[in-house]
């Protein structure tokens, strides 16, 4: 029944997407994006390289109208795959919620599967009809690929979390997640699906967090002796932001070698996780090798040393500036508030309550569900409130309408509650009914 709803899902969407797609190229990046597809060659930093490769095959085994259509068209397929997905993985799980709670669980299979089933596909047709997402879905642009990798990376997750034994998912995930990095930088922040793994298998969590702070200590090192040039800003925002992760991670992991009594017995995993995790990042080697073809978008030159690291760290754009939410504690509340408007823009009001549904029943959950549910929550706020500290953006309309595509990832967590709390809610109420009926 999931696989059936994942397909009805993505067909559906994708349909609406086919009709509004855009037949040609748009305003803001689409001509550059559109040329660098159809050559394979180097668009705007940080180059994009997995998407770029992605649409130029695209392009080949598509052969219709422009080349700008058949890139939009690829948008529209990973929006549309992506969306698809999200309903499978609120209706699966979902159903294993409401089996791990002993006043739901007396339900019908048929009325529980129905349930299940429409909470999946409203939770897919309002993260596919969100504004913000549908406006990349249509239009030659890399957002739609980077959220169709977070999606995938998500449900290896989930998977994972009801078979921890079965390594192969997690390892999966981590190189996914090192090939969504190459698709779009900013999702660098999703590293909040650690929260998951530590809730899911303490000792692999555990040895993650201590990978963390060895990163962190070598980071701390080159730090001093100025070999890190993002930390030499006038920005000390940014070493801040990075030293409370190493802290954190410090404090996790000593937290958790007390409870597991032991340490790096799961070292040959965790090597197995960051050479995977290193392995979908190298993508980016792709770009000298595409420079030395010269191609008509060959931004930056990355076929040099000094190319390649300015297109890899966005040399031309504004750097890093954010938030300094210790001196400035109120501009990050503002900032905070500015995201829940916008977010409050895409999902109807009374979606956005229904998504805090789920967590009344936190505590009934079995401690698989509440994995989830945790690791939902640290991606959500890695997502939301951190990509906000790090965008640093101001109140005002023109403001807010830049950056809130990039809010775009953060409405995938919100999706999933809003559909648990839908088949949550509807389960009670079929529960309750069933007690209430006569005999």
């Amino acid at each position: 029944m999931d696989r059936w709803l994942f397909a009805a899902t993505s067909l559906l969407i994708f349909v609406v997407y086919l009709l509004t797609l855009a037949p040609d190229v748009t305003l803001d990046e689409s001509g550059q994006l559109a040329t660098a597809s159809m050559w394979a060659g180097v668009p705007n930093p940080p180059g994009h390289p997995l998407w770029t490769v992605l649409m130029w095959l695209f392009i080949k085994l598509v052969p219709i109208s422009t080349i700008a259509y058949r890139v939009a068209l690829a948008s529209a397929v990973a929006s549309a795959l992506a969306c698809g997905l999200v309903a499978m993985m609120v209706s699966r799980g979902s159903s294993m919620v409401i089996e791990g709670i002993p006043d739901l669980n007396n339900i019908e299979q048929r009325s529980q599967n129905a349930i299940c089933a429409v909470a999946g596909f409203v939770a897919g047709g309002l993260l596919g009809f969100n504004g913000v997402l549908w406006s990349q879905a249509v239009i030659v642009q890399t957002y739609a690929l980077s959220l169709f990798l977070l999606v995938v990376t998500l449900s290896l997750l989930l998977r994972w979390i009801y078979a921890p034994q079965q390594r192969r998912y997690v390892y999966w995930m981590a190189y996914l997640f090192g090939l969504c990095i190459t698709s779009h930088q900013l999702m660098v922040v999703a590293m909040g699906l650690e929260i998951a793994i530590i809730a899911g298998d303490s000792k692999l969590g555990r040895d993650l967090l201590s990978f963390n702070c060895l990163c962190w200590f070598a980071g701390l090192c080159l730090q001093w002796s100025h070999a890190i040039p993002i930390f030499d800003t006038s920005n000390r925002m940014i070493l801040v932001i990075f030293n409370t992760v190493g802290v954190l991670s410090l404090v996790g992991s000593g937290a958790l070698v007390l409870k597991t009594r032991g340490l790096f017995t799961e070292w040959k995993s965790v090597l197995i996780m960051v050479g995977l995790w290193l392995a979908g990042a190298g993508f980016y080697f792709y770009l000298p090798l595409a420079s030395m073809t010269n191609p008509p978008m060959n931004w930056g030159y990355p076929r040099t040393i000094e190319g390649f690291w300015h297109v890899l760290s966005r040399g031309q754009y504004d750097k890093i500036n954010p938030t300094d939410f210790i001196r400035e504690p109120g501009r990050m509340l503002d900032e905070i508030l500015m995201y829940f408007a916008c977010a409050a823009e895409e999902f109807p009001l009374v979606c956005l309550l229904v998504a805090l549904f789920p967590f009344a029943f936190f505590l009934k959950m079995r401690t698989r569900e509440r994995a989830w549910m945790i690791g939902l929550a640290g991606l959500f706020l890695c997502l939301s409130f951190l990509v906000t500290d790090l965008l640093n953006p101001t109140r005002d309309r023109q403001s807010s309408d830049l950056v809130k595509v990039f809010f775009a990832p953060s409405y995938v967590p919100i999706a999933i509650w809003i559909g648990l709390g839908f088949a949550l809610a509807g389960a009670w109420l079929e529960a309750n009914w069933q007690r209430a009926r006569p005999g």
